[in-house]
């Protein structure tokens, strides 16, 4: 009887055990297999969800769909879609004084999914963009028929970048890669262009054409400049008109104490650890003064050797008149043809 019962009692434990096993590996295969359906169902969405063609930035209509009512809503959904062709984004006329402004790392960028802002009415004039403007670790980006009125910048480690047919005002900064173009554009400022910290040895392939710039820019230790160039091999500024750029101050000098004569205000190209060309042709310099044309300076690296010195400077076929009688002064040891002019 004792064992009769005793295996009577072991049998249902068995039983229940199994039942128990049997219930639980059919609810784990079931949430195997579901993880695994879901993992895939992401993978597929996520990939799906990377966007391309034309969004709209449209104050006036809700988010949603390919709209968007802040220009910082479109940077935020760029960077968390990714892209997968190219999209032009069309910003609707009116005044954009807006925070986070900035489009950092947008997946899928490339040189055929390429990244457009623009006027949505093509007028430069009518897209009023008074805060700062930033592109960061981007490439392939273009900025078209704009008025940024506050800051742009181009920073990290984004290249083949792009200013175009803007109207500008302020100081256009690119501290990023090569291949940077400044193309048609009103600025009323100066340009800064170095090279980010990742990068060793010098940017190259910076392009300064067609452009109408006034009166420069004041660096921080107050001295003016045109265009600021830093850690950049062959520059190339051409085919641009500069108007009311003075660079030349009327006043006590600092040297001797009771004399008023025009001394240096800034350098017309201020260029810091620069090597290679520079080149400065078919330009426009329209009342505009300067006691240094091209201002050379070198550095030192961390062996304290001096590195990055321009090595010749072209000048040809620009048209010069002055609003100072000091006229032009090159100003710099670098070795330079200046030729029909």
């Amino acid at each position: 009887m004792l064992s009769t019962t005793s295996t009577y009692v072991l049998s249902a434990a068995q039983s229940f055990i199994q039942k128990k096993l049997y219930a639980f590996a059919k609810v784990n295969t079931i949430k195997t297999f579901g993880l695994f359906f879901s993992c895939l169902l992401i993978a597929t969405v996520g990939f799906s969800q990377a966007v391309s063609g034309v969004l709209t930035v449209n104050p006036s209509q809700a988010s949603g769909g390919t709209n968007f009512r802040r220009i910082g809503e479109v940077d935020t959904f760029l960077m968390a879609r990714g892209i997968n062709g190219p999209v032009d984004i069309k910003i609707y006329n009116g005044t954009y004084n807006q925070a986070n402004m900035v489009l950092n790392t947008v997946p899928g960028a490339s040189a055929t999914n390429t990244i457009k802002f623009s006027s949505y009415s093509n007028d430069s004039l009518q897209v009023n963009i008074t805060s700062l403007f930033q592109v960061k670790n981007v490439s392939y980006v273009t900025l078209e028929k704009l008025k940024l009125a506050g800051s742009v910048l181009f920073s990290g480690s984004g290249i083949n970048n792009t200013v175009q047919n803007c109207n500008i005002t302020g100081i256009v900064t690119s501290a990023a890669g090569s291949n940077f173009s400044l193309l048609n554009n009103f600025i009323t400022g100066g340009i800064l262009i170095s090279k980010d910290v990742s990068y060793t040895g010098q940017i190259n392939n910076i392009k300064i054409f067609n452009n109408t710039l006034l009166f420069g820019a004041v660096d921080g230790l107050g001295f003016k400049y045109l265009v600021k160039l830093m850690s950049v091999a062959k520059p190339v500024f051409e085919n641009n008109t500069v108007l009311d750029v003075n660079l030349v101050q009327t006043g006590y000098s600092l040297i001797g104490c009771c004399t008023s004569v025009p001394y240096e205000y800034g350098g017309m190209f201020d260029c810091h650890e620069c090597t290679d060309t520079i080149i400065i042709s078919k330009n426009k310099f329209i009342r505009s003064s300067t006691k240094r044309l091209i201002n050379n300076n070198t550095g030192y690296n961390q062996v304290g050797t001096v590195v990055g010195t321009l090595s010749y400077a072209m000048i040809s076929n620009n048209f010069f008149s002055f609003q100072n009688p000091q006229g032009f002064n090159l100003g710099s040891s670098v070795p330079t043809s200046f030729i029909f002019n």
